[in-house]
């Protein structure tokens, strides 16, 4: 069983998969977003971003101080996971069902690896979570893209 992680740049739209056996090797890599120049492609790969083992990029989703945030990425990606990982169980439930049915595969997937950033915001800001309609109908996770 292989497992993945991605790595969602803090300040654009750039976006590293990586893919690890279950040998913990680095098995695939791709690289989503804004064009990618060499340069760039390079300075991920500096020994300092060391990716080429699953317990590496265990570390790195660890870290806070880094251009990049890593995270593992879930494989649940059902109703169910949302509702539970979002917490603020208000509002309508069919409603948000429905969007959520309504969203692609990598709308849920940056959704759900969003949540926590939300949570973390709106302890800091000390407002309301939106119920989780709200959240969904206005794709709150790409608003730090605009």
């Amino acid at each position: 069983m292989s497992r993945e992680y991605i790595a969602m740049h803090k300040k654009c739209d750039k976006k590293i998969y990586f893919k690890y056996d279950f040998f913990g090797v680095l098995e695939e890599v791709k690289f989503y977003g804004e064009r990618w120049k060499e340069e760039q492609v390079k300075w991920i790969f500096e020994s300092k971003r060391n990716h080429y083992s699953e317990s590496e990029m265990i570390k790195l989703c660890e870290r806070k101080d880094m251009d990049f945030d890593y995270r593992a990425i879930p494989t649940d990606l059902s109703f169910e996971n949302f509702w539970n990982t979002y917490g603020y169980k208000k509002g309508k439930l069919l409603r948000a069902q429905r969007l959520w049915g309504d969203l692609k595969d990598a709308e849920r997937l940056e959704a759900l690896l969003y949540i926590p950033i939300y949570k973390q915001s709106k302890l800091i800001d000390k407002t309301a979570m939106l119920y989780p309609e709200t959240f969904l109908y206005n794709k709150v996770w790409l608003a730090d893209k605009i």
